[in-house]
């Protein structure tokens, strides 16, 4: 795993693919806005992180997103965690409806962090257009692989 590079007093522009670990979790930058190197790893600067990735169809969608907040608030981030939020929606809501919570959301952080597998999810696709349109920084996550796996 490589140490983001940085000059003294120069704001850090992370590159894209590069690989960084913080707060025990690893993640890979995909597209980035001048950050400083302190709020990649979780210093001073806090980043405001929503988390993104597949709800609809999946049924531990609450624990992987739970996992992410606490790895990303134990590195002193703000979080927005969509499938907390989205629990306390009344029956009966519309996907649409969801969506809306989300983007609202998704508007008041500055990084998207997206879950493995968010590829495959019409919802976090559309988030992920709306990150890079805003120019968010965007993170991906990269679970650990045991040997064997």
């Amino acid at each position: 795993m490589r140490k983001p590079e940085r000059h003294p007093g120069m704001p850090y522009v992370p590159r894209l693919g590069t690989v960084y670990k913080a707060g025990g979790s690893i993640f890979r930058i995909l597209f980035g806005k001048e950050t400083a190197e302190n709020s990649i790893a979780g210093g001073e600067g806090r980043m405001k992180i929503y988390i993104s990735g597949a709800i609809t169809g999946t049924d531990d969608y609450m624990e992987r997103f739970r996992e992410a907040e606490e790895k990303l608030t134990a590195a002193g981030h703000q979080v927005y965690n969509p499938a907390y939020a989205n629990s306390f929606m009344p029956e009966g809501t519309t996907y649409e409806e969801y969506m809306k919570v989300a983007f609202t959301l998704l508007e008041i952080a500055d990084t998207i962090y997206m879950l493995e597998g968010w590829q495959d999810s019409r919802g976090a696709n559309r988030e992920y257009g709306y990150a890079v349109a805003k120019g968010y920084t965007i993170m991906e996550e990269r679970r650990q692989r045991r040997k064997g796996d």
